[in-house]
């Protein structure tokens, strides 16, 4: 009896240790809206021109936390008539029509409706903090990628 339960409690211990609970704080952009109140209309502006895909968080996957994007170019560029343009490696992916919707998945925050669909990096809230703009969609165990404004 005293084997079996010191295994049940060894194999609880180790559970225990191996869950990861998901911290706020180790994803940079968790307090970026909840400070803030954006509007449709303001995040509209702000996503006026060429951003530039510098990194990626990932919470659950082989390399956790903020990631660089090394080798690979990806920039989209948001216009005033309301389209997107995605280019990767120097060539254009796709084009789409954009509006800025309420996010279902996570009330008071804003998403990205794209139609036809181009939402590879476009998945989940919209973010800003600092001079950085991101998309994420971590609340649902996704990424989070993010953007820097290129100069016009």
């Amino acid at each position: 009896m005293k084997p079996t339960l010191f295994f049940f409690g060894l194999v609880l211990i180790l559970t225990g240790i191996s869950c990861r609970r998901d911290e706020p704080a180790t994803n940079p952009d968790f307090y970026c809206l909840q400070s803030k109140s954006p509007t449709p209309d303001s995040l509209f502006k702000l996503l006026q021109g060429r951003w530039k895909l510098y990194g990626e968080y990932c919470g659950y996957c082989s390399k956790p936390g903020v990631n660089l994007i090394e080798g690979k170019s990806v920039v989209l560029i948001f216009s005033k008539d309301s389209t997107l343009q995605l280019i990767e490696n120097g060539q254009p992916v796709g084009t789409a029509g954009f509006s800025i919707v309420p996010n279902i998945s996570y009330p008071g925050t804003y998403a990205l409706e794209t139609s036809p669909a181009l939402n590879r990096y476009t998945y989940g809230y919209i973010f800003k903090c600092g001079d950085s703009m991101g998309f994420t969609h971590a609340y649902l165990d996704g990424a989070t990628y993010y953007f820097s404004r290129e100069p016009q």
